[in-house]
């Protein structure tokens, strides 16, 4: 991966400036920005799958196929193919087979001729169409929908171990020629799939052995074989050191014989310039056993193989090695490639010609298990993960490993990954090293350049090279697992990928052509052109993902807005005027506070509960699948059975339902099912109990403030208009809910530095520390966190974040005057003599404060916008904080109200970003771990977890003393009463003595009594107590 040309004024910094007119201080020294970042490009060639022509297309070998097959005395002629989707545009067929719980696919037609010679011996043919299979095809975000599961193919990583290196000591040869020999051999044997400029790979089974002959005396021969079986050629090169002659041979070797002219200094990647070589590591190879560049020529590397032997001759300790050294040569596949690989290996399998009533073939992949499998079952195809746009593109760019066991060896970082593989983002869990991901600025090609090392996650990180590479890893999975807010803004400081990705991201849908706006509705978008054709463009509303994040999109057009093509018409609440959003920046001090943030617990301020600042919103979907026993409550029914007519469900109800707020365990809908034990009947008439007893079902809100977005009937794949006849006769029910979380004592925040904690205390805004002007922080983190950890990024974030904001509250005290406009252009001025730019973005700022550039930064925000991988110096970070008036620092003494004093030392504080993560409180299983108050693990069958005091007091709650008396008695472990309390549910007649068995709970609150020095003795209560009156 070479290093990314300067990008001139065409940069995308620029495009974005001058479309948005967003403004950004620039603080890197180059303009670098890499404007070919997109994450679906690993995935962007599965469609040639189904294209004729490619190099991975199942057409070409179906025809292939057909072509060859002859059947008695018939023979096949491949006439033409056609594909026929299962919804005809990809942005419904993701909502509806999501809704429905169906396949989005493409399914295979072939058209063939049967030849045959008829009665007069004539050949004739019979033109036949088949479907041949269904094949889940890439929905408009790249991802596929299964069974209305979402999923993501990843690339998979595998390893040829029989590539290895020998270094022989010849003691042969080197008894008959009475000077030492050394064999050094370099071979590749295996099945490699190696990319070439001119396709994406080329399956193929290559030995590639180089081999020298030295001596100690200088006297060397170089012995070259090359296997192949695309070429079925075999050769064998063994000469004296001619250059010319084996390079000469090698080359027309590859070339299939046609030479033009090679020259004596040619190096050994020149010649084999057919096949990327340095993609398979072959250099890595060459370097590591020879200790010589791929640059050299021949010449060379047989002077420094002859040296290298001198050198291990004059060792005694070598004379006698026999060393074989394996190198893991390590294979990346795109998910196109390994699908052609278990595709093509299904049809052959199960494609085959059978005749009945004439000739057919079998149909066999559109119902077979073998294709599902592909997508529900491999581990190359993972269920996505989309809580916001970082972990959704992550998960697209992921590379697996290929193994069961991997080694220590497998899990190291290799130098040859650089450019491709991401050095940072891995799991913290036990697939460290063996999940990797591509860096962004990668792309599925054989040759590319980009500047961008990292993976998606990581280029978000500002000053990355500031933290420790642990919590680089660990603040890149929390950037996956931040929540979209309620309130989110820009942060303060951001990078270039922040922009970049706005343009790569679905949700922010683009004008397809220039014209003039004529509607905004909530599902589409009308677009006037020039000509007068209106053209629709639609727009995602009610849509959840896999992990319950609210997808819906906002207009930031209205009617009559002239646009051009290309044009940004829709957003999501990941972002705002064309920057990634994920959280909100808080003013947050560092300093131990009350024992409330000992080691990672966070105090917050109330006003972030009470503004909603860190409010978290999501969006999920239930539904209601129609069975035999499933019975609506209608009008009907409830008549008959004397049921409250608030449980009757009709068209005009469901349409009511839509937009309502739900409370908590509010119901929705009521349906009931049949049953047959008479102990689980819920429903009476007045004359008693009715022929067929029911049991009710509901459909509650999980969350308090749950709110109805949309409710759809669906029959079988159709979404139906609501009416009491399609009420009838659908399938399913599925409502669309949505709503938001507030913070809470016990969520989870983190940095995007990798500090992350829990919520311990919420405290009143009065309550917080406040800085020297009066302001109370939002957040306090503690200070041990940092040298501990080494992710110092978050200082240099703090004070830049302080400057910003200052910078925007210094201008709007200002205004657009001239005192305004001069203390932003001074500011600019000093900016752009201490980083000397050799850029003019600075200098375009300058020339837009007498556009109204005040104004921009005080409605909006001031960001600096700071380069990946460019050094960022502390003189840039003092010089603002200088022209500001704040201290160098960035620190001062604060305010304590709880203890009415001034800490005795200064104390650190700014703006950063702080992101709030999945692992809410409300969505935490509440456990104790010791003693009682872990739950009791039975003495009977596999020891598997009792109830314990947890589950025994939200009981109690609910004042349910029979099902607690029915735990610590009947079902405590004593496998013959729980049998016995079945049989007398099944009869009716309940006769068990509690007291035949002791109960593991009792037993082991009495141990522990016990150590404690009390003696816990059965008494009988009928008996009365001896010394009573002593007792009294």
């Amino acid at each position: 991966m070479g290093k990314l040309d300067r990008v001139e004024k065409s940069s995308i910094l620029k495009q974005h400036l001058s479309r948005n007119k967003v403004p950004f201080i620039y603080l890197g020294k180059e303009d670098i920005l890499d404007d070919r970042f997109d994450v679906n490009s690993v995935i962007g060639d599965y469609l040639d799958l189904l294209k004729p022509g490619t190099k991975v297309s199942l057409i070409d070998y179906i025809k292939d196929k057909i072509n060859r097959t002859v059947i008695d005395d018939k023979r096949l002629e491949y006439v033409s193919y056609r594909l026929e989707d299962s919804y005809p545009d990809s942005s419904s067929g993701l909502k509806y087979s999501k809704l429905t719980a169906s396949t989005y696919e493409t399914t295979l037609y072939i058209t063939y001729r049967v030849h045959f010679n008829n009665s007069e011996g004539i050949d004739t043919y019979e033109e036949v169409e088949h479907p041949i299979f269904s094949l889940p095809i890439p929905t408009f975000r790249n991802t596929f929908v299964v069974n209305g599961t979402e999923f993501s193919l990843v690339s998979r990583m595998s390893r040829n171990s029989n590539i290895y290196t020998d270094v022989v000591y010849d003691r042969e040869t080197s008894s008959m020629m009475g000077e030492p020999r050394f064999n050094l051999t370099v071979q590749l044997k295996g099945d490699l799939t190696l990319p070439t400029k001119h396709s994406q790979g080329v399956q193929d089974v290559v030995t590639f052995q180089l081999t020298f002959i030295t001596s100690a005396s200088g006297k060397s021969f170089i012995q070259v074989r090359i296997r192949s079986l695309n070429m079925i050629r075999h050769q064998n090169y063994g000469t004296d050191l001619d250059p010319q002659l084996s390079q000469y041979d090698i080359f027309k070797e590859y070339t299939g014989g046609y030479v033009k002219s090679i020259s004596a200094n040619k190096t050994i990647m020149d010649i084999l310039s057919n096949i990327d070589w340095e993609s398979n590591n072959l250099n890595v190879i060459l370097s590591k056993v020879f200790g010589v560049n791929p640059g050299d020529s021949i010449e060379e590397i047989v002077e420094k193989v002859h040296s290298q032997v001198k050198q291990n001759y004059n060792n005694p300790a070598s004379k006698s090695i026999y060393g074989r050294e394996a190198l893991y040569y390590k294979i990346i596949e795109s998910p196109t490639q390994w699908l052609y690989k278990e595709l093509t290996g299904i049809i052959e399998k199960s494609l085959f010609f059978h005749t009945f009533k004439g000739l057919s073939w079998n149909i066999f992949v559109g119902k077979s298990p073998r294709i599902r499998s592909l997508f529900l079952q491999n581990k190359l195809s993972q269920w996505l993960e989309d809580t916001n746009p970082v972990s959704e593109g992550s998960h697209k760019r992921r590379i697996a490993y290929d193994l069961d066991l991997p080694t220590n060896d497998d899990r190291i970082y290799h130098s040859s990954y650089r450019g491709t593989v991401c050095p940072i983002e891995t799991p913290e869990s036990g697939k460290i090293g063996i999940v990797l991901n591509y860096a962004s600025g990668y792309r599925n090609t054989n040759k590319d350049t980009g500047y961008n090392i990292v993976a998606l996650p990581p280029s978000l990180i500002p000053f990355l090279n500031k933290n420790d590479a642990n919590r680089c890893l660990m603040g890149s999975n929390m950037l996956k697992q931040s929540l979209p807010l309620k309130k989110s803004k820009w942060s303060k400081v951001i990078t270039e990928n922040y922009i970049n990705m706005y343009n790569y991201h679905w949700t922010n849908i683009k004008s397809p052509v220039a014209g003039v706006v004529t509607s905004v509705g909530t599902n589409r978008i009308r677009v006037k052109t020039g000509s007068g054709e209106e053209i629709p463009v639609e727009i995602y509303t009610n849509f959840s993902g896999n992990k319950k994040t609210n997808y819906t999109t906002v207009p930031k057009v209205k009617v009559g807005d002239r646009v051009e093509a290309g044009d940004i018409l829709t957003e999501s609440k990941f972002f705002k005027s064309g920057v990634y959003t994920p959280s909100t920046p808080l003013l947050a001090a560092y300093l131990p506070y009350n024992g409330y943030n000992f080691e990672d617990s966070i105090v917050i301020s109330q006003r972030l509960v009470d503004e909603d600042i860190l409010t978290s919103e999501w969006a999920e979907t239930e539904t209601l699948t129609f069975d035999k026993e499933t019975l609506l409550p209608t009008q009907g029914f409830c008549d008959d059975y004397n049921i409250s007519q608030d449980w009757v469900i009709n068209s005009e109800v469901i349409k009511s339902k839509i937009g309502q707020t739900l409370h908590s365990g509010e119901p929705l809908f009521h349906y009931f099912r049949p049953v047959k034990l008479v102990d689980d009947f819920i429903v009476k008439t007045d004359n008693g109990y009715p022929q067929n007893l029911f049991s009710l079902v509901d459909i509650r809100a999980h969350y308090d403030d749950s709110r109805v977005d949309a409710i759809y009937l669906l029959q079988d794949n159709e979404i139906l208009e609501i009416t009491d006849e399609n009420l009838n006769k659908c399938t399913s029910i599925v409502i669309c809910t949505s709503g938001c979380h507030k913070v809470e004592e016990g969520d989870k925040l983190s940095g995007v530095h990798g500090n992350k904690g829990t919520v311990s205390k919420i405290l009143p805004v009065d309550m917080m520390p406040r800085l020297p002007d009066g302001t109370p922080v939002d957040i306090v983190l503690n200070t041990m966190g940092i040298p501990s950890r080494m992710n110092v990024g978050q200082l240099f974030e703090l004070s830049l974040g302080l400057c910003s904001e200052t910078l925007r509250k210094r201008l709007e005290e200002y205004g657009d005057t001239d005192k305004g406009r001069e203390y932003l252009r001074n500011l600019l001025v000093l900016l752009k003599e201490e980083i000397k730019p050799n850029h003019d973005l600075l200098d375009e700022l300058i020339e837009d404060i007498d556009n109204g550039l005040v104004t921009k930064m005080v409605n909006t925000d001031v960001v600096f916008l700071m380069p990946q991988f460019q050094e960022i110096t502390t003189s840039v970070v003092k010089l603002i904080l200088r022209y500001l008036g704040l201290p160098e620092d960035s620190a001062a003494h604060l305010y304590l109200p709880e203890f009415d004093e001034t800490t005795k030392r200064k104390v650190i504080y700014g703006y950063n970003t702080i992101l709030k993560l999945e692992h809410m409180v409300k969505k935490k299983t509440k456990a104790r771990c010791n003693g009682l108050n872990n739950p009791d693990p039975t003495f009977e069958e596999h020891r598997g977890q009792r109830s314990g005091e947890m589950e025994f007091w939200a009981l109690e709650s609910h004042h349910a003393t029979a099902t607690i008396n029915e735990m610590l008695k009947y079902t405590s472990g004593n496998y013959q009463n729980k049998k016995k309390l079945y049989m007398g549910l099944m009869t009716g007649r309940v006769e068990i003595n509690p007291g035949t068995s002791k109960s593991p709970t009792l037993e082991k609150f009495s141990e522990y009594m016990r150590a404690l020095g009390f003696d816990i003795v059965e008494t009988d209560k009928n008996k009365p107590k001896e010394n009573e009156d002593e007792i009294e």
